[in-house]
């Protein structure tokens, strides 16, 4: 003879552990802690309310540009910046796009090291053209002045006042950077010349060339600041 009273508290404790599993599954998982982002370090932009030294030219002098003279005269702008009118400058530039890392989209060259540069974040006021972290392939000329501002790329997004959308991990740290503010007056571009083996970056070269005249940058006259490079040498 079957043990019914037996069987029955099988039957009957399977019937709980039933119900109990699918009121677990229902359930949501424990909610993740929200994650604390490291403070900014950014300076609030300075562009907006500054003037250099010296009225604008009516033209930009692009064949003017030239290199840092070094890292400390970098500094040195950037300091002058925070306590007189700054002073105008028209420098040479290279894109990022050959750069390991989220950078901002201008390394400024500096003259006593070899291949070396500074980046910097460029903020143009209302009707200079602006590609915001679009990294290049491109040699550039930027005139203009530093403001003695150190700022992050939230803050690049804030002072032109576009939306950043929504970073990826990566740029979720590297936004965070600070970096010189040069305030941007004009900029022209001009397509390196990219050594054979490195081919598919002269296609590159070639895309952003195409965008960043569709936005309205000119291209630099002959001679303005076009070189060899490499993706080593920036």
């Amino acid at each position: 003879m079957p043990n019914w009273a037996l069987l029955r508290t099988i039957a009957l404790r399977a019937s709980s552990q039933s119900v109990i599993a699918a009121i677990s599954s229902t359930q949501a998982a424990p909610a993740e802690p929200p994650r604390r982002e490291p403070p900014r370090r950014s300076d609030r932009s300075r562009c907006r309310g500054l003037r250099p030294a010296t009225a604008a030219p009516a033209r930009p002098n692009f064949r003017a540009a030239r290199g840092l003279v070094s890292s400390q005269e970098l500094t040195a702008l950037t300091s002058a910046a925070r306590q007189a009118p700054p002073d105008r400058v028209t420098l040479r530039a290279s894109g990022s796009f050959t750069v390991l890392c989220e950078c901002p989209p201008f390394a400024i060259a500096i003259a006593d090291v070899d291949g070396g540069s500074e980046f910097v974040i460029a903020i143009p006021p209302k009707g200079v053209p602006d590609i915001l972290t679009e990294r290049t392939a491109l040699e550039f000329v930027l005139q203009g002045y530093f403001s003695g501002a150190s700022i992050d790329t939230y803050e690049h997004f804030d002072a032109v006042g576009a939306p950043p959308g929504t970073p990826d991990e990566e740029q979720r740290s590297t936004w965070r950077d600070p970096y010189p503010e040069f305030c941007l007056e004009a900029w022209c571009f001009s397509i390196p010349s990219w050594s054979d083996e490195f081919a598919d970056v002269r296609a590159v070269a070639a895309e952003d060339a195409a965008r960043v005249r569709k936005l309205g940058v000119p291209q630099c006259p002959a001679g303005a600041g076009a070189r060899s490079r490499s993706p080593a040498g920036r």
